[in-house]
């Protein structure tokens, strides 16, 4: 659980200290940048060049466009969430719960599911692929603008 919320801090401090100019171009990079994974490759001898075939490996989740795609798209869309939940509420604290709950509800169907159920166009093996994920995250968004809409009501 710390993890995801360590996750959730250290991508929002970055979206807010660096990139804040427009939601776009940061959620291009927030779903870019999650298609890079550290290498399992452990070098026996470390040399000069060990560097360049980590670099190597951690591009290696672009290697299927179609999925690469399908996940852009869904973490696209969460990008943009998460940037309009910080305008609205100009703090950083929803983001980073939205962010959190949805790092451990993709967790938890990871666990539950173990990679066996794919059913694409609707559902691939975690919950960036696929149109009920996309759709989920529109429903979230609705669901965010309702609450926040009905809080601001209930100041005046």
């Amino acid at each position: 659980m710390f993890t995801h919320f360590g996750t959730s801090l250290s991508g929002r401090a970055l979206a807010r200290c660096f990139l804040q100019r427009s939601a776009f171009p940061v959620s291009a990079l927030f779903a870019a940048v999650h298609f890079l994974k550290g290498s399992e490759w452990e070098p026996t001898i470390v040399t000069w060049t060990s560097g360049f075939q980590s670099i190597g490996d951690a591009f290696a989740g672009f290697g299927d466009p179609i999925m690469v795609m399908a996940a852009f798209a869904t973490l696209f869309l969460i990008g943009c969430i998460l940037g309009d939940a910080r305008v609205l509420t100009r703090s950083l604290w929803l983001p980073i719960g939205l962010h959190a709950g949805w790092i451990f509800a993709s967790g938890t169907f990871s666990w539950l599911a173990r990679g066996q159920m794919v059913a694409l166009p609707w559902i691939g093996k975690n919950l960036l692929v696929g149109i009920i994920p996309l759709g989920l995250a529109a429903v979230t968004w609705i669901l965010m603008r309702l609450w926040l809409k009905h809080d601001r009501a209930s100041k005046i």
